[in-house]
């Protein structure tokens, strides 16, 4: 737990220190590159581990809002790039749209809830969190059918959980980008944000990989 929320302070650091020197990318650009990694998945859709120097000790506990969401340290790069996101409402739309989809399908489809619910623990691949979403083809046609790719609702789903932190404050939001424009946007969409909360909701069954 400790070496988690170390390795998440450390990301969020460096972010910060990146997004002053204004060394940051273009969303749209970073969104078409193609990923070289594959999914890596056992024959039950979770993530195929690799030796590490954890021993499964870091697991999915950063903050994130969207059902089916779980940020683990591997996923670094996922949260540094979530500092340059500016929530606009074209997106704000797809995801609510995408959340609800994924929603509706963990709760009609029991494999589905049985994969989602599923805590990673010990995740030792790149992009876990973002892989164990993309391992599921059925949750890939949910977000997909809404207009956004997993790697951008993912990402959408950190940078909302981060700004709702300092949407009561936007001048205390950290000094990236979008961040103090995030905190105000969701200052005015609470009755949405409230609503993603509650289906974010669940009880996950804690599995070592």
């Amino acid at each position: 737990m400790m070496r988690t929320r170390i390795a998440i302070a450390a990301v969020t650091a460096a972010a910060i220190v990146a997004a002053a020197c204004g060394r940051h990318e273009n969303r749209a650009t970073d969104s078409a590159l193609t990923d070289s990694a594959t999914h890596a998945s056992t024959a039950s859709g979770s993530v195929a581990p690799a030796s590490d120097t954890t021993n499964g000790a870091i697991s999915a506990n950063a903050p994130a809002i969207g059902p089916g969401i779980q940020v683990t340290s591997t996923d670094e790069h996922n949260v540094t790039r979530s500092f340059d996101l500016k929530l606009t409402n074209d997106d704000w739309a797809k995801f609510l749209k995408a959340a609800d989809s994924v929603a509706a399908l963990r709760a009609r489809d029991p494999q589905v809830r049985q994969h989602l619910d599923e805590q990673i623990v010990g995740a030792r691949t790149d992009d876990a969190g973002q892989k164990w979403l993309e391992s599921d083809p059925k949750v890939v046609g949910a977000i997909t059918s809404a207009g956004l790719t997993v790697k951008d609702y993912y990402r959408l789903g950190i940078v909302i959980a981060t700004a709702a932190r300092f949407m009561d404050n936007p001048k205390a939001a950290p000094p990236t980008p979008a961040g103090q424009a995030n905190a105000e946007f969701l200052r005015a969409h609470k009755a949405d944000l409230e609503h993603l909360k509650a289906i974010t909701q669940g009880t996950p069954v804690a599995t070592a990989r």
